[in-house]
């Protein structure tokens, strides 16, 4: 059985609150579907300007979750680290981890 999961902009990670958020929705709810629903595969598309730190860091080695990032290449200018498009994620989760970059300054 698998998920998918549209629709995420929460920053929040396990040890700190980012973006205004201090629970990340989207990835608690990943979490959940796989610890207590037994699913096998997550699927995470994020359409933003800026990256979701807390869902890539929480997954990240973490095979059973696809996650998608789609975000401007510019990003916002106090947050220019979160612009590299190369982290795949790693060990067992490398390669679930996709980063897009838009280099169009009207996204």
């Amino acid at each position: 059985m698998s998920l998918s999961v549209f629709l995420s902009s929460l920053l929040a990670e396990s040890d700190n609150a980012s973006g205004f958020c201090y629970f990340n929705n989207v990835a608690l709810a990943a979490n959940y579907a796989i610890e207590i629903h037994q699913l096998d595969r997550i699927h995470i598309v994020d359409w933003d300007i800026c990256l979701v730190k807390g869902i890539q860091k929480m997954f990240e080695e973490d095979p059973r979750v696809l996650y998608i990032s789609s975000r401007r290449l510019d990003n916002f200018p106090f947050k220019p680290e979160t612009s590299d498009c190369s982290m795949v994620s790693t060990g067992p989760g490398t390669g679930f981890t996709v980063n897009i970059a838009c280099p169009c300054s009207n996204f």
